[in-house]
């Protein structure tokens, strides 16, 4: 393999803004399981590991931290609320209700729909969260 002549941010930004990068940037997104599969496989101890000798060019994503009101275990913060759904060789969560779905004007959610608050996430740890990873695409 010819040596990567970008970061993976700079491999991303060009993508994005439609020049020629150095090479098709990459990510990685499966299952648990499935990368323990993986791991296994290459014989690696972390997706770290393995995400460096596969050339994976990683999104980082950072985010607020939530401080706000104690959340139902299978409800999020929009009031979504999910069921473990078993497909053989694992589980994941998918939404079974939605508060929204129901909706049939702007108005009616208006009126009858409270969002999550902005001020129930801190963000105080971001700058120690990037530290280090300038050479990769970060999104928020």
């Amino acid at each position: 393999m010819k040596k990567d002549t970008m970061t993976p941010r700079e491999r991303w930004i060009a993508v994005l803004e439609g020049h020629p990068p150095d090479r098709v940037p990459t990510d990685y997104w499966a299952t648990g399981e499935a990368t323990r599969k993986l791991l296994d496989y290459l014989d690696v101890k972390s997706l770290a590991e393995a995400k460096e000798r596969l050339h994976i060019d990683p999104i980082v994503s950072v985010g607020g931290r939530y401080r706000g009101p104690v959340l139902p275990g299978n409800e999020d913060v929009f009031g979504c609320r999910y069921e473990q759904v078993d497909y053989t060789t694992g589980r994941y969560n998918e939404c079974v209700y939605h508060p929204l779905a129901g909706s049939e004007s702007v108005e009616e959610i208006q009126d009858h729909y409270a969002w999550p608050d902005p001020d129930w996430w801190s963000y105080d740890h971001l700058p120690e969260e990037v530290e280090g990873k300038e050479n990769f695409p970060i999104q928020g």
